[in-house]
């Protein structure tokens, strides 16, 4: 979710945009292979330890008063939105900073229903960011003490039905909870109780950004059948992997999904991507210090015809990008973001896979050949991952055997890219990865194997999800 404040944005001047600036926009932000760097954003979802049921955002022991806690105890900045806390950073330099190799600043935001994202800094090592997510686990146990809050690397609530949920006070995510269930009847459920892991990965020009996205777009099912790991809703067993994946095929079908033929091998464009967004419905407008309602016009007509005399800047091309969120997108990197939220060692795993694959060359045209044999049935391969995970067959392999083939391609990738810098090898962080997908055994199919008669109890899924 963006972090735009509106109080904190810088001025930007007025000056009007054109689709070609849009177009080059993506184009300034490719970067040398030197100058490339992985980042990750983690959302967890803060739970009762007794009920498992999701905490609120205000009361006395809810998320706003941990947040509150959180930054007064480990050297957070706090940011707020109507006076109410609404984001944390640190910069990689403060006290607590696990190391000094990246630029940027570690920030923790809110999802809708109050999931807490960490979005790491960009890193050069693999082992920066998983230090990094294993200092936020130190934090948010030492933060939580006694109060009996759990924090789970799950991807979905599992024990809250969707009106129980409260929301944050931000108004943007009230804009978004009106517009949204006009195009899905899940949409609710997804902004108040998905969680999940993303990868950031650099790209160099548009041609290695088409490649790696359309790459990582038709392999996106095999990442969300490796990682599901939401088979649970208000109790029950819904006879799904990843439940997170079903609600997102039912929240909105035009910002949400793969992307159908918008993104094809060899047709793909930056400028195909932009006009993809000029007619992506908007759901709202930054306007001063304030959030406004866009009631599903188009960012093609805000260009043509401004908003009450004003014409709009890069920084609302920036939000727009912000409320588009297929299973692949492309900002100022690509963002990958099929994975359910897993708690560790598992989460580490994630940036793993898609660097070992992205930044070596050999990798990623062995992937592109996996790409090539999933393209035309990736829609109903997604399918197949929700709703049976690793155990899925297809072709006559289980999807399993099809992971552990993009995940031999990942291995191969990082051992390239460990001779080529000398640096230390990060095979190993793919190995929890590879353990499940040898035994065919997503993180659902261990939460399903502790249910009775449909039933779970919270006591077994905090034991297998807490974070």
């Amino acid at each position: 979710m963006s972090l735009r404040l509106l109080a904190e944005a810088a001025d930007t001047p007025a000056t009007p945009i054109t689709i070609d600036a849009l177009t080059q926009y993506f184009h300034r932000c490719g970067k040398p292979r030197a100058a490339w760097r992985v980042g990750a954003e983690i959302e967890l979802i803060a739970v009762s330890g007794a009920s498992g049921r999701q905490l609120p955002y205000l009361t006395a022991s809810g998320v706003e008063a941990l947040l509150e806690r959180r930054a007064a105890d480990f050297a957070w900045s706090v940011h707020r939105e109507d006076g109410h806390v609404v984001a944390l950073t640190r910069e990689t330099t403060a006290p607590g900073a696990v190391a000094a190799d990246r630029s940027g600043r570690y920030v923790i935001s809110l999802e809708p229903g109050a999931q807490l994202e960490l979005a790491t800094p960009p890193v050069t090592h693999l082992a920066t960011l998983a230090a990094a997510l294993a200092q936020h686990r130190a934090e948010l146990r030492a933060v939580a003490g006694t109060s009996a809050t759990e924090y789970l690397g799950i991807g979905f609530t599992p024990f809250s039905s969707e009106p129980d949920i409260g929301m944050t006070t931000r108004a943007r995510h009230r804009i978004m909870a009106a517009y949204l269930p006009t195009r899905g009847n899940l949409a609710l459920s997804m902004m108040k109780g998905t969680a999940s892991v993303q990868v950031a990965v650099d790209y160099s020009d548009e041609a290695d950004a088409c490649k790696k996205l359309w790459c990582a777009l038709c392999l996106s099912p095999l990442c969300t059948a490796l990682f599901a790991n939401s088979p649970i809703a208000g109790g029950r067993d819904t006879g799904m992997a990843s439940y997170r994946g079903h609600i997102w095929l039912n929240t909105d079908p035009d910002r949400a999904g793969l992307l159908g033929d918008v993104v094809e091998e060899g047709a793909f464009s930056f400028a195909r991507w932009t006009e993809f967004l000029l007619d992506v419905p908007m759901m709202f407008y930054a306007v001063g210090d304030q959030w406004e309602p866009a009631l599903g016009r188009t960012f093609r007509d805000y260009m043509r015809a401004g908003l009450r005399g004003t014409m709009p800047t890069l920084d609302d091309w920036e939000t727009h990008l912000t409320s588009v969120f297929p299973e692949v997108r492309l900002k100022q990197y690509i963002e990958i973001r099929g994975a359910d939220s897993v708690p560790l060692p598992m989460a580490a795993g994630v940036p793993a896979l898609w660097k070992g694959v992205m930044y070596d060359d050999a990798a990623l045209a062995q992937a592109q050949g996996l790409a090539r044999e999933l393209s035309r049935d990736r829609a109903a391969l997604f399918h197949l991952a929700i709703h049976q995970g690793l155990r899925g067959v297809h072709r006559g392999r289980s999807l399993g055997q099809w992971v552990r083939e993009l995940l031999a391609i990942s291995a191969r990738g990082l051992a390239n890219q460990s001779v080529a810098t000398g640096l230390e090898d990060e095979r190993a962080l793919l190995e929890p990865l590879l353990a499940a997908a040898e035994a065919e055994r997503s993180p659902a199919e261990q939460i399903r194997e502790r249910c009775r008669n449909g039933v779970i109890e919270p006591a077994a899924v905090l034991e297998l999800c807490r974070f």
